[in-house]
């Protein structure tokens, strides 16, 4: 799959979860098709995927472990814009590149 593919799946992964009642996952789907780059492993990771992106699941596996990051502690800054906070996607825009590349460190 290009790029493109990659991110209109977590556009179309966002329209699912709003469909289903997941607005956060949603949101966070949306931004993630904004700021994933080729800047980080995980952006090279999720950008080059080589399969089938809605058949693997890829934006909700990448969602999963930016939970990780959170319910681990290893992300302070990410865990205020979960619920039960509430966020806009601008701020889960400027919030997740920094995340990312800090994961990517550990």
């Amino acid at each position: 799959m290009d790029e493109r593919e990659i991110r209109d799946h977590f556009l179309a992964q966002a329209k699912a979860c709003d469909g289903l009642g997941s607005p956060f996952t949603a949101n966070l789907c949306r931004a993630l098709a904004k700021v994933l780059d080729a800047n980080t492993r995980t952006g090279r990771a999720v950008l080059g995927w080589p399969g089938d992106a809605r058949a693997d699941g890829l934006a909700l596996r990448v969602c999963g472990a930016l939970h990780a990051l959170v319910l681990t502690g290893a992300s302070e800054r990410l865990a205020l814009i979960y619920p039960p906070n509430q966020t806009s996607e601008s701020e889960t825009v400027r919030v997740l590149p920094k995340a990312i590349a800090r994961s990517d460190e550990q």
